[in-house]
């Protein structure tokens, strides 16, 4: 039998992490020598080779969350050489593929089948109930059982320090619920933020977008109820700020009333085309989100209809 080097039980371990989450359990013998070779570990996004300092001198134990009547899935490595470990120590003339065809993989197989079979005697011997599972070839040795969770420890010592048991990962499965949807939205789908005391009065809102078709009703004086003390921005505070602004020096001689819309949009400037005209020409998904956030007529209500809007 030959004996795997780290190198190869790293390319192993690694290639099963591929494959599928598990937990490693390292089994003993009769004497309670814990079983010379481990896996390797990842810790902090580092491999780490030595992980015996994790490990006691029992049985690693099932997690508690298992019950002793419950059926787990458990993979024995029977310490034989692999496909792939073979293929590693190989001249690499062939693809793996071609070498798991060959002569020599055909002659792994009957070594492992061999091991397999003598690992399978001793568990029949001692008299354990099993459900034989899947034999494995290519990335380890070995091949798994069904029993149940009581018998593990047992199991671990029947097979002894010459073998290395995987236990697989269980998962609670996923369960699909009807719930209702609480949300209170408007038969338009946007949130019906009516009654809870706050309408968007003294709020500027920004919209980053495509422009405003500010002839739509959702954006007209008549629909905007703010006094004018009650503004957030004013066409005094426009003046005050225009020349301060990125958009004076993309168009010369900028002007409050070149940006100055309405009470409702106080401040319009289009930043890709350098000018103060927001008004869309190829997509009306700006008039879109700025509805959603401060529109309101006989079909829109936003969230928070007497917000002003600044379009950008």
């Amino acid at each position: 039998m030959k004996k795997r080097t780290k190198t190869r039980i790293l390319s192993a371990v690694l290639s099963m992490l591929l494959l599928t989450s598990m937990i490693v359990g390292v089994c003993i013998d009769a004497a309670g020598d814990v079983a010379a070779e481990t896996y390797v570990g990842l810790f902090n996004g580092k491999l780490n080779h030595d992980i015996s300092q994790y490990f006691s001198s029992a049985v690693v134990a099932l997690p508690n969350t298992v019950r002793d009547d419950q059926i787990i899935s458990i993979i024995i490595e029977n310490g034989a050489e692999s496909l792939l470990d073979a293929y590693e120590d190989s001249d690499k003339t062939m693809s793996i593929s071609e070498f798991a065809e060959s002569d020599e993989a055909a002659a792994i197989r009957e070594e492992i089948a061999k091991e397999n079979a003598e690992l399978i005697e001793k568990l029949n011997k001692a008299g354990y109930s099993y459900e034989l599972g899947i034999s494995y070839d290519t990335v380890l040795a070995g091949f798994e059982i069904l029993i149940t969770a009581r018998d593990f420890e047992d199991v671990c010592r029947t097979l002894g320090n010459k073998t290395d048991v995987i236990v697989g990962e269980v998962y609670e499965s996923m369960e699909n619920q009807l719930v209702d949807n609480a949300v209170n939205v408007q038969d338009t789908g946007i949130f019906n933020s009516i009654g809870c005391g706050y309408d968007g009065t003294g709020t500027v809102v920004a919209v980053l977008d495509t422009g405003l078709d500010y002839y739509h009703t959702a954006f007209s004086l008549e629909n905007f109820t703010a006094k004018s003390d009650e503004l957030g921005m004013t066409f005094s505070d426009v003046e005050g700020f225009v020349n301060e602004t990125a958009a004076s020096k993309k168009q010369s001689g900028l002007t409050a009333s070149d940006v100055y819309i309405s009470e409702k949009v106080p401040y319009g400037f289009d930043y890709a085309d350098s000018d103060a005209d927001v008004f869309p020409i190829h997509s009306d998904h700006g008039t879109h989100v700025a509805g959603v956030i401060a529109g309101k007529d006989d079909v829109i209500t936003g969230v928070a209809p007497n917000a002003q809007l600044a379009i950008m």
